[in-house]
């Protein structure tokens, strides 16, 4: 029988991002150990997938910092505050980070 996933249902103290993991369905509270600024550069230097290495794309393991499986409800209440950074990780075109002030963050790789 498959291991039943934990969910965390405690915020994060530390600056964190919401990550939608589109591939895999699933939510996290992604903690990059980076400062939002460092994190936004980081972002836009993520060049196109190659398959398995690539830290956005169908593999958010790789990401760096740690990620923290997340309460959906909690995640969603959290999203709709607007108060947060998030990111939606899935194919090349549609892997964007989002700042709380609205700004989208789009990766290297991402079609133009």
């Amino acid at each position: 029988m498959p291991k039943k996933r934990q969910l965390s249902t405690q915020i994060p103290e530390v600056f964190f991002v919401l990550l939608c993991e589109e591939f895999g369905f699933a939510h996290w509270f992604w903690i990059p150990k980076l400062s939002a600024s460092a994190l936004a550069d980081w972002w836009r230097h993520v060049e196109a997938a190659e398959v398995g290495k690539a830290p956005l794309f169908f593999n958010t393991r790789n990401l760096p910092g740690k990620r923290i499986l997340a309460d959906e409800t909690l995640f969603y209440e959290l999203y709709n505050t607007g108060k947060y950074w998030y990111a939606h990780a899935h194919w090349e075109d549609d892997s964007y980070l989002l700042s709380p002030d609205k700004t989208v963050i789009y990766h290297q790789g991402y079609p133009k």
